[in-house]
């Protein structure tokens, strides 16, 4: 009878029934919420580092394909510029031929 709960007080009988469940049940809940919130935490971490590296790689490109840009500009005005010499040396000798051209000419008058 004792077993029964008939010589114990009420107050342990509900400490045994009630009390002792109900703290066991939320330990358990809440040691399953901590590994979900550790869970989570992980993804959200995982994906935070993902995202930042996806940025980051797009922003390294985007900085590569700007240097190449500026150096692409650079072989352009290079290239244009000893296009401009070429073209100058080649009037030069043109205006020269024509001078002596000119020149035999008076000779032969």
């Amino acid at each position: 009878m004792r077993d029964l709960g008939t010589f114990r007080p009420p107050q342990e009988m509900a400490f045994h029934d009630q009390l002792l469940p109900w703290i066991a049940s939320n330990v358990v809940n809440r040691i399953g919420d901590k590994r979900n919130l550790e869970d989570l935490f992980i993804e959200i971490v995982g994906d935070g580092c993902q995202k930042i590296t996806t940025v980051h790689a797009g922003s390294v490109k985007t900085e590569k394909d700007r240097l190449e840009a500026i150096r692409q500009e650079g072989i352009r005005v290079a290239r244009e510029t000893e296009e401009r010499k070429a073209t100058r040396v080649e009037m030069r000798a043109k205006r020269k031929a024509w001078k002596e051209k000119m020149e035999l000419k008076e000779r032969i008058q």
